[in-house]
């Protein structure tokens, strides 16, 4: 490949500006092409181009001492970028099916400590008054399952868990005997639709939730006649710095997986690109994707959300891309 005229006079400033800033130490900066392909004289991949190399200058890095780790293989890494501790089970799946993975959370959660003793008081005295609390999320299901511990344990709640992650944090929590409903589809929209009316009154549902959470659940509830109570026990922040191993596999990144909007715009924040393949838990975050401004033939998400559905998004991609790379 050759340098575009003006693409190698600009790499080059990015490149000296970026080791002016220090983030050159134990980073090898990337030579890319116009048509955005990495040039190491080696071999070639697929690449951000220069969009890749600005989220290296853009990305804030605290670590400025670690050392980047190298990001080249067969086969491009797949990003995992939920909160840490969380893409364990995403990451097993795709390891399990030969892909090479890098973890990169963009989001933490942070407890709401007003909202999580309100939903203890509730689940304490709650017997009679409250006739459903549902889940909508795994984080949802584990403050949840903490606060009803608080609780004392109590046997009279019931559960409506939107699918099968929340569930399965239910169980592992000791609570997935209170699971009284689960809907059709794994979405807030959908739960809204089905979960079941009893007669005799309005029913009254209590609903923890992130604090950016939308209002569809209780929309949805309260258009069918439920007594809504939204109480906001966590919230989702994005990650303010990434390391230089970070930096560097952000800006190489073909394929990322997003499970959910709050880590959609802490990627597109924290790296400016818009251009990587998108492969989504499920429709909620395939729309975020749009919203944002990615390239809509490279958002991908199952039918129906879930970890099997969210592998299986991936392996497609990655069909596609050996396929593209096989023609090349």
């Amino acid at each position: 490949h050759r340098w575009a005229e003006n693409g190698g006079g600009k790499m080059a400033k990015m490149a000296k500006m970026a080791k002016m800033m220090g983030f050159s130490r134990g980073v090898d900066v990337m030579r890319v092409s116009s048509a955005g392909r990495a040039i190491d004289g080696r071999r070639t991949e697929r690449h951000g181009g220069c969009t890749g190399l600005r989220s290296f200058v853009r990305g804030r890095v605290l670590e400025r001492g670690a050392t980047a780790t190298a990001f080249a293989s067969t086969s491009p890494a797949v990003l995992l970028t939920r909160e840490e501790s969380k893409n364990d089970k995403l990451r097993a799946l795709l390891e399990g099916r030969g892909y090479e993975t890098f973890e990169l959370p963009l989001v933490e959660h942070t407890r709401n400590e007003g909202g999580r003793a309100d939903l203890v008081h509730e689940l304490a005295g709650g017997e009679g008054r409250v006739d459903w609390f549902i889940t909508t999320s795994p984080e949802a299901a584990v403050v949840f399952t903490e606060c009803w511990r608080e609780a004392g344990s109590p046997r009279w709640p019931r559960v409506a868990s939107i699918g099968k992650g929340t569930t399965r944090a239910l169980e592992e929590n000791g609570a997935g005997g209170l699971i009284g409903f689960t809907p059709s589809k794994a979405t807030g929209k959908v739960l809204a639709q089905e979960l079941p009316f009893s007669d005799g009154g309005a029913p009254t549902v209590v609903y923890p939730s992130s604090e950016l959470a939308s209002g569809d659940v209780e929309a949805g509830l309260g258009s069918r006649g439920f007594r809504v109570r939204r109480i906001n026990t966590y919230g989702t922040r994005p990650v303010e710095s990434l390391t230089e191993a970070q930096v560097q596999a952000a800006s190489a990144a073909e394929v990322v997986t997003f499970g959910s909007p709050s880590a959609i715009r802490a990627w597109k924040h924290l790296t400016g690109r818009t251009d990587v393949y998108s492969c989504c838990i499920g429709g909620t975050s395939h729309e975020a994707c749009l919203k944002n401004g990615f390239e809509e033939a490279k958002v991908y998400s199952p039918s129906k959300p879930g970890l099997e559905g969210w592998t299986d998004v991936v392996t497609e991609v990655m069909d596609l891309l050996a396929t593209e790379e096989g023609r090349g």
